[in-house]
């Protein structure tokens, strides 16, 4: 059986041979990205440019106009706009909340969260049911949080922590508006604004396809984008899926994978195959007591496979 990233490469180059390398291949990580390009390197006859091959956060990168700055500057950027709202938190007592707000707009971004929203339900005691459309699950968390903060004492850590959230959605548009003034941006932010750029037809690719291959989770951005594109013809997806775990709603590995297809829209299966129930198994058990010893023993096994030439 060969595995999905070979397959992906071997079909990629036989669709667009010599022009393979005005695609862009998008994958989970950094890590397949090498494995792809070295399993594409043996299936060439003759030297050709490889495609562009980047994990999801570098594409974003190359496919937004931002510049991203590090982040301690994003957080020196945040603590000019928190000042406005507490004049006598010092910075150093400050970074530690504006990791954690920053990390905040970054998932509220990510997930196209209607930061208007998110933000108000904490900072109104009534109940957010009462304006937000939110399923059992969203109220019944919020309601758990809030509890621990309510109907008793705060401590000094909480009560900052509630005057925060009382000003974080103003706080969250002026930051944002900032950056953009600076043409700066943290990646949440990019992944939404390629979004809506890409939504209302200003997106212009550099490549002639842009292949997304192999996801599994993926935020609410990352649907997006590629839904988006996938209609806009832009793009093509490829899933590495078995029906056992796609077939069979209490598999839970197998839960992302049946949500993305479902909210991608996805009729054309490609990769989604049936071999894990088919195919020949051949299993080697090894018992090692330990964490420390079951690592060894998996060194020591995949040592005796390279050199006898096994992936």
């Amino acid at each position: 059986m060969k595995p999905f990233l070979q397959k992906l490469s071997g079909d990629l180059l036989r669709r667009y041979n010599k022009n393979i390398s005005n695609i862009c291949v998008v994958l989970p990580t950094r890590r397949a990205g090498l494995f792809f390009n070295n399993y594409l390197s043996e299936s060439l006859s003759q030297p050709v440019l490889s495609p562009s091959v980047y994990n999801m956060e570098d594409f974003i990168r190359k496919a937004s106009s931002f510049y991203f700055p590090d982040k301690l500057f994003l957080i020196s950027s945040l603590y000019d706009i928190y000042k406005k709202y507490n004049e006598l938190e010092t910075f150093s007592g400050f970074y530690p909340w504006g990791e954690i707000i920053l990390n905040d707009f970054d998932e509220v971004d990510r997930n196209l969260i209607p930061a208007e929203d998110i933000f108000r339900v904490i900072r109104e005691l009534r109940g957010p049911e009462e304006t937000f459309d939110f399923s059992a699950a969203d109220i019944s968390g919020f309601r758990e949080f809030w509890s621990k903060f309510s109907d008793r004492e705060l401590s000094g850590m909480q009560g900052e922590f509630i005057k925060t959230w009382e000003v974080l959605g103003k706080i969250y548009h002026e930051f944002r508006k900032m950056l953009f003034e600076k043409n700066i941006a943290y990646e949440g932010m990019a992944f939404r604004k390629l979004y809506e750029e890409i939504k209302t037809n200003v997106y212009r690719p550099h490549w002639e396809k842009i292949i997304f291959a192999g996801f599994n989770r993926l935020a609410g951005a990352e649907i997006g984008i590629m839904k988006e594109m996938a209609k806009q013809d832009i793009a093509e997806i490829y899933w590495d899926a078995d029906n056992y775990y796609l077939d069979d709603e209490t598999q839970e590995a197998g839960s992302y994978l049946r949500d993305n297809i479902k909210n991608l829209d996805f009729h054309t299966a490609k990769y989604i195959e049936n071999r894990l129930t088919t195919d020949k198994k051949n299993i080697k058990i090894i018992g090692a007591p330990l964490q420390a010893g079951q690592a060894k023993a998996l060194g020591n096994y995949l040592t005796k496979m390279i050199e006898n030439g096994q992936r």
